[in-house]
């Protein structure tokens, strides 16, 4: 609105709000015939992408060496839409003739009744206006097939480019502000009424030379030919206003085109590079992309074109403002003259017939055969991982005396590689002395760990020998306190015997049987035998204590001797600490003896040396410090790649695939004949059970020996080279391919990124 409100303040002759009574008189009558003709733009400028996305899958097809089915499924579908492309555009000429002729009856109709009921000059001179129509059909079907076309397909490529990466949305804001706002709005309001004067400035130059044609010769030729360069200056003036608008347009869109391409291949390359996004999307972006940017370079003819439109339908106004407008009736009359020229089945086409159309094609490209694949990046790699690239390291600390090797030398295990020599001169003799000063300690240790032993072994004699003298003086002991026992026992019956005899003595002398000389001898009988019976039991004490103190002696004697023994047993452990501490030292002051005498580092492998760590001779290195990187000579070599978690669990051992290697070509060049190599075949070894944090497997490839398909030789196929693969799955069909492709995790964002801004 606020272009019309521009310009409808003109003071130019211009009408805004009649240019948009013109434009919803005509959307109204011709409605119809503006959505089929819009609807097959669009439809065109969806089939317009397929081309693009189509090469950039093919260049990946084509990757797969031999593999032709993808190739011909690709062209198949291709062709399918490019018909289907081609069928609409001929349609959509039909509705195009139907357009005009309902234009031209109209316009016709409206002309002769303005013509009939024309009576002043003025109003016959409007009758010129009547060559507008041919400039409306001309213009109107341009804007509302390659207007609309292009228009389409540049709102369908920013999407199709978005969904390649994130980026690209902010290039579709950048082109939408640039190309929409600068160009687009700020210079087309500027257009329509230096358009408009530019038209009845024409028109005032056919007037003079209609009116010169009828006036007779006469005095005012003079005055009129200064009359005609005036109109055709002030036509030149217009013209020239009209120009400048419609070339700044022109510059900024071939601006934009410049820019813009410059900034997609920037930017695509970038996101190659950094592995998110492939060559082929690149390829198809940049197609994309540039059909968008040459299309609105172009639109400044669009815009000349919607000039001459908004002129046609103003100078039709004031041409059939002189005649009531013609009904449909009357319209549907006259068109009934021309419908003879259309074939009827094209007329009896509606929106079913198409949309069934349309759902045929599209089931017919999602049943067709499709071979899936898994695409990965990596590296070459040694099948084995001891033949993989190795350092070696300093086996001492030193300073480098002569490199035997140089970067890229050729090198046999056991070869020379380079001599290190320590900071001390004197540190062999040292360690000589040191050898000998422990030498000397282990013999010394030896010898009283013998002496030590030999004492331990007296102990234990000397012990055996005592513990027995004590066993037996503690058996006599026990003899003694038996006989004490018995002599005890015996002295108790005397005692017993000695009092029965002095009470029967007794008695008897109190019956008078016996005398008193009788009876004290019993009492004295009686008394010894008591004392004799306590001297036994004295004696059996003594024979008892004896006995215990013999057998604390023989105690006290095992003990002596274990103490003794234990201590002679410590000394002789501690001997022989000392000695295996001599053992272990021995060894350590020998290698590094040998080290100091040798300082020779030798190649592990066969192999080629890659790189020299430590380039300068003279340099001082640490121990375990690297001094050279070796790659073994492998015999197999594999290549590991990393794919995408959707595709692992149909990835299995055995499987096919193609490789790509870093600088072969995988288009076969007829010019170089030498580099054409393409891609190699290889086979799945096995896939790893987890992944690398990022939703990505590795799978281990190794070559598929096929006759004529060999991989390159070692020497020129390196480790470390880069790789691309495609693993061959299972043949499906597209829709399935497609389905599955959707159902597919969203790419999952690092911990260590996730946050950052």
């Amino acid at each position: 609105m606020s272009v019309i409100l521009y310009i409808a303040r003109s003071k130019m002759g211009f009408s805004g709000s009649a240019l948009l009574e013109e434009l919803k008189k005509l959307y109204i009558l011709e409605r119809r015939e503006f959505f089929r003709i819009i609807g097959f733009g669009i439809i065109q400028g969806l089939l317009g992408l397929i081309v693009p996305i189509a090469v950039g899958n093919l260049i990946n097809a084509v990757s797969f060496g031999g593999l032709l089915q993808p190739v011909v499924i690709l062209t198949i579908i291709l062709i399918s839409f490019l018909l289907a492309g081609a069928s609409i555009r001929i349609l959509q000429v039909w509705f195009i003739e139907i357009l005009q002729r309902r234009l031209f009856t109209r316009t016709v109709m409206a002309a002769s009744q303005s013509a009939l009921a024309a009576t002043t000059p003025g109003e016959r001179d409007k009758m010129n206006y009547f060559v507008e129509l041919f400039a409306l059909q001309k213009d109107i079907v341009s804007l509302l097939t390659d207007g609309v076309t292009s228009l389409i397909a540049v709102v369908i490529g920013m999407f199709v480019i978005a969904l390649y990466h994130p980026y690209f949305i902010y290039f579709n804001i950048f082109l939408v502000l640039t190309a929409g706002y600068v160009v687009g709005y700020f210079l087309f309001k500027r257009g329509f009424a230096p358009s408009y004067a530019e038209s009845d400035s024409k028109y005032r130059i056919l007037q003079w030379l209609q009116e010169s044609a009828t006036k007779k010769a006469g005095n005012n030729r003079k005055l009129d030919s200064n009359q005609f360069e005036e109109l055709s200056r002030d036509y030149l003036q217009k013209r020239a206003s009209i120009f400048t608008i419609v070339f700044r347009q022109h510059v900024g869109m071939v601006a934009i085109y410049v820019l813009g391409n410059g900034i997609v291949l920037i930017l695509g390359g970038y996101l190659v590079l950094k592995k998110e996004m492939s060559l082929g999307q690149l390829v198809a972006a940049e197609i994309i992309v540039s059909r968008m940017l040459d299309i609105l370079s172009k639109f400044g003819k669009y815009f000349e074109n919607f000039f001459s439109i908004s002129d046609a339908l103003l100078k039709l106004r004031q041409l059939n403002s002189l005649s009531p407008a013609p009904t449909e009736q009357t319209i549907a009359a006259q068109n009934e003259r021309y419908e003879a020229y259309l074939h009827p089945r094209w007329q009896l086409m509606n929106l079913r017939w198409y949309f069934f159309s349309a759902i045929g094609l599209m089931l017919f490209v999602l049943f067709l055969p499709w071979q899936q694949t898994s695409y990965g990046e990596g590296r070459v790699v040694a099948f084995s991982p001891t033949d993989r690239q190795q350092t070696i390291e300093a086996p001492v600390a030193g300073r480098i005396v002569h490199w035997h090797v140089h970067e890229g030398s050729l090198v046999k295990k056991g070869d020379l590689l380079v001599t290190i020599s320590d900071l001390d001169p004197q540190i062999t003799e040292r360690l000589e002395q040191e050898r000998f000063a422990l030498t000397d300690r282990m013999r010394a240790a030896r010898s009283r760990v013998d002496s030590i032993e030999s004492r331990v072994t007296s102990l234990q004699l000397a012990r055996s020998e005592a513990m027995s003298a004590a066993e037996n003086r503690v058996a006599m002991a026990s003899e003694r306190v038996r006989q004490a026992q018995q002599t005890v026992a015996a002295s108790e019956a005397a005692l017993e015997t000695a009092k029965l005899n002095y009470e029967r003595q007794k008695s008897l002398m109190e019956q008078g049987l016996t005398s008193q000389r009788n009876v004290e001898l019993a009492e004295l009988e009686l008394k010894r035998t008591r004392t004799e019976e306590q001297r036994a039991v004295a004696g059996l004490k003594s024979a008892e204590e004896e006995k215990k103190a013999m057998r604390r002696d023989a105690k006290r004697i095992a003990s002596d001797a274990d103490a003794a023994i234990n201590d002679a047993r410590a000394t002789m452990q501690s001997a022989r600490s000392e000695l295996a501490r001599s053992n272990e030292d021995l060894p350590r002051i020998e290698m590094r003896l040998s080290r100091q005498k040798t300082q020779e580092v030798l190649a592990p492998k066969d192999g080629i040396i890659t790189r020299l760590l430590v380039s300068h001779e003279a340099e001082f290195v640490k121990e375990g410090k690297g001094l050279c990187i070796l790659i073994p000579e492998s015999g197999r070599r594999a290549v590991e790649l990393w794919i995408d978690g959707n595709d692992v669990p149909l990835v299995r051992d055995g499987r096919e695939a193609r490789i790509m290697f870093q600088g072969w070509p995988a288009l076969q060049i007829s010019g170089w004949p030498e580099g054409a190599y393409g891609t190699f075949p290889a086979k799945v070894k096995f896939v790893d059970n987890a992944d690398d944090g990022h939703g990505k497997f590795r799978v281990l490839l190794v070559p598929d020996e096929k006759p004529g398909e060999a991989w390159p030789e070692t020497s020129i196929l390196r480790q470390g080279i880069r790789a691309r693969g495609w693993v061959f799955l299972n043949r499906v069909s597209v829709g399935y391919e497609l389905w599955r492709k959707f159902n597919d995790f969203p790419p999952e964002i690092p911990e260590d990124m996730r946050g950052k801004k």
